[in-house]
């Protein structure tokens, strides 16, 4: 099926590691017939990782499962049967845009066409499919490393002791035995 040909191409272990993290695999072991678009793994490394970090938590392997059936067309096309325009998704009422010459999903370029499989075929493809503009996207992803930092102060902060008990504070004494602390050269009168 198609996730076991993914399976035995290096290029596309982390689609794989995706496809089963979202508990994709039984779509795959259907008759089908599919047509999905894999990302290579260049392009799965190129997501931001505090976005990777969100779509990886388990309450949230509804949006992975979302993201990776946006990859996933219904039918066998082959890229020689495919026309200019939306073709739609397994993920309901969600389309991609196809482009000829050459052949592209969104703004993703395939790198390997036609891949076949007993129920369906494979294209491997140089960039993650988002069925959101692409500015939205970016904007997600600004949103996460924003979340990310704020996180990192909220951490930094609750780890800073405070209260009186957990400041020492160091105050010179200064008695008339003492001369008081020397502050540097001053150009007070004598």
């Amino acid at each position: 099926n198609l996730l076991d040909v993914a399976r035995q191409d290096p290029e596309l272990s982390l689609a794989v590691i995706l496809f089963e993290r979202a508990g994709l695999e039984d779509i795959f072991e259907c008759p089908g017939p599919f047509t999905a678009q894999m990302p290579v793994n260049s392009a799965i490394e190129n997501i931001d990782a505090s976005l990777m970090d969100f779509l990886l938590q388990p309450e949230n392997q509804d949006e992975l499962r979302n993201l990776l059936l946006y990859h996933v067309l219904p039918g066998r096309l082959l890229t020689s049967d495919l026309q200019p325009g939306e073709v739609e998704t397994l993920f309901t009422n969600n389309y991609v845009d196809v482009s000829l010459n050459p052949t592209m999903f969104n703004t993703a370029t395939v790198i390997t066409a036609d891949v076949p499989a007993c129920n369906g075929i494979i294209n491997t493809i140089d960039q993650v499919l988002t069925f959101l503009p692409p500015s939205t996207f970016y904007q997600l992803e600004a949103l996460f490393d924003a979340r990310r930092i704020a996180i990192s102060l909220t951490d930094f902060f609750l780890s800073v002791p405070t209260g009186p008990s957990m400041s020492p504070t160091i105050s010179p004494t200064v008695s008339p035995t003492t001369a008081s602390p020397s502050r540097g050269p001053t150009n007070l009168p004598t």
